[in-house]
């Protein structure tokens, strides 16, 4: 069975019970809830601005997850790096090559790739309290004022959610430009001493 679709109209399922040898079909029909006053338009309407704003969602979620692999990617790097200096038996070469450029290179960018993150949400290892301007927080009151109520979305959750999206959009092309500068350079810095990074 499944629930009265983003339209609001009656929707009529089949039904199918077996057991063993045996089975049963009967139809069903669901309707609208009656207390409602929505139009077909109406929920239609609706569920655009959900859709709308699950799909923002999946962007940031998206963004997250690349911020968060490139800096473990790094971080082992670095450890590469720390292991290969290891073998080093001469311990001034060693505490020249642990301060190497590539290593202050590679600080600096998991230093800007946390603060990349820091604008988009509030990561689990975060202490202290988090503000409430955050990319991700702008994104779930917007999309929580439409699913707050079944009423189709007002003209305030709709500039809410334009808004959102404003702010994501620009984020999206800040860390965009991030990548293509600053950890491009980092990646052929890397390959040049014969350590991976991502892919591009």
């Amino acid at each position: 069975m499944g629930l009265v679709g983003p339209r609001g109209a009656a929707r009529t399922y089949t039904v199918t019970v077996r057991f063993k040898e045996h089975e049963a079909k009967a139809s069903v029909t669901v309707l609208p809830d009656p207390r409602s006053k929505n139009t077909a338009d109406d929920w239609a309407r609706r569920w655009q601005a959900i859709e709308r704003g699950g799909a923002l969602n999946d962007k940031a979620v998206e963004a997250a997850l690349r911020i968060r692999r490139t800096r473990d990617d790094v971080s082992a790097l670095e450890e590469r790096l720390r292991r290969r200096n290891e073998a080093l038996r001469d311990p001034a070469e060693r505490r020249k090559a642990n301060d190497s450029p590539l290593a202050k290179d590679a600080k600096a960018l998991k230093k800007g790739l946390t603060a990349l993150e820091a604008k988009l949400w509030s990561p689990p290892e975060e202490a202290g309290i988090v503000g409430p301007n955050r990319i991700a927080s702008v994104l779930r009151e917007a999309s929580g004022g439409i699913t707050s109520s079944w009423a189709p979305p007002s003209p305030t959750h709709l500039e809410e959610l334009r808004q959102a999206e404003a702010k994501l959009t620009a984020y999206l092309a800040e860390l965009d430009a991030f990548f293509a500068k600053d950890v491009a350079a980092f990646r052929e810095k890397a390959a040049k001493e014969g350590l991976g990074l991502l892919a591009p």
